[in-house]
């Protein structure tokens, strides 16, 4: 029996089309011969051109997306998130850090910024980088309610919750930030780093916490909840926060040798802002360079 269904009526440049069925059982051959049923289920629970798709008369060519929400990747669950602060000014001139915690996969992030006004630009990084949420929980900070946070939030179609004043409990972030805050405490104090290092300690804890099992999540990692896939820890196994190394002098030596490689101490720290990476600091402090996996491979093979 072929299963009918009435299209939406739609418009294309501006000229409203006459609603046609489809049929189901014609368009089995699209989804690998399943039954009707399926494919009309299929129709219902997806979209079919929405984001190429124009209301304005005319158009021709889109200079800008008529769909915003439909152009990002959905993070399919909501997010809590809560501002920290340092008395102590981090490499980069940075006093706080925006931290976010997602509902349903526990994944941590973080953006340093200098004040918490910078909410609004930390909002859309976190939607570039991690997706759009379909929550956004939060106290009623200022920043965080501003006609410009309303803006980016109604672009995206994210709904906001805020909390109550002084029920920090509403706020699922907040359990969060004090995990974060103990063992960013217990990395800085087995590791010896300076006060000016706190933003990477804060991104190394959230880096751990993120690939390590949870119980609430069938002793599943929030990485793998959050992108579908399992993530690899060798380097954490490889190296702690701040363990002193020596690598290769390029100024004295082009090119590396079995034994020009102690000629520069240094002093790695692993974290992460999107990928895994590796930030190298001259032990004077005057200096920092990013050297990637490929290029720390080659360092510590003429490790002595």
């Amino acid at each position: 029996m072929t299963v009918l269904s009435e299209m939406n009526q739609i418009s294309v440049f501006g000229v409203s089309s006459t609603p046609r069925p489809i049929d189901f059982e014609s368009m089995r051959t699209y989804f690998l011969g399943m039954p009707a049923s399926i494919v009309d289920n299929s129709y219902a629970a997806t979209t079919q051109f929405y984001s190429n798709f124009s209301h304005r008369p005319g158009q021709i060519h889109m200079y800008k997306s008529p769909f915003p929400a439909a152009n990002v990747f959905r993070r399919s669950e909501g997010v809590s998130t809560d501002t920290i602060y340092a008395d102590t000014s981090a490499w980069g001139g940075f006093m706080c850090m925006q931290i976010f915690a997602g509902a349903d996969s526990y994944f941590l992030s973080g953006h340093e910024c200098r004040t918490d006004g910078e909410f609004c630009r930390i909002l859309e990084d976190e939607i570039r980088c991690r997706g759009a949420p379909n929550l956004v929980v939060s106290d009623r900070a200022k920043a965080e309610i501003s006609r410009k946070t309303e803006e980016v939030l109604r672009r995206y179609v994210i709904d906001a919750h805020q909390s109550e004043p002084y029920q920090q409990q509403q706020n699922p972030v907040e359990r969060f930030v004090q995990d974060v805050k103990r063992y960013a405490n217990y990395v800085h104090t087995y590791s010896g780093a300076p006060p000016e290092s706190w933003v990477h300690i804060v991104h190394f804890v959230m880096y751990v916490m993120n690939r390590s099992a949870r119980s609430t999540l069938n002793y599943r990692t929030p990485y793998e909840k959050l992108y579908g896939q399992t993530p690899d820890i060798s380097i954490m196994t490889k190296f702690l926060f701040w363990e002193p190394v020596l690598v290769h002098n390029h100024v004295i030596h082009p090119l590396p040798t079995r034994y020009s490689c102690a000629s520069l101490g240094l002093l790695i720290l692993l974290v992460t802002q999107g990928v895994t990476k590796h930030i190298i600091l001259n032990l004077d402090r005057s200096s920092i360079g990013r050297y990637l996996n490929a290029l720390m491979n080659v360092c510590v093979k003429y490790m002595v």
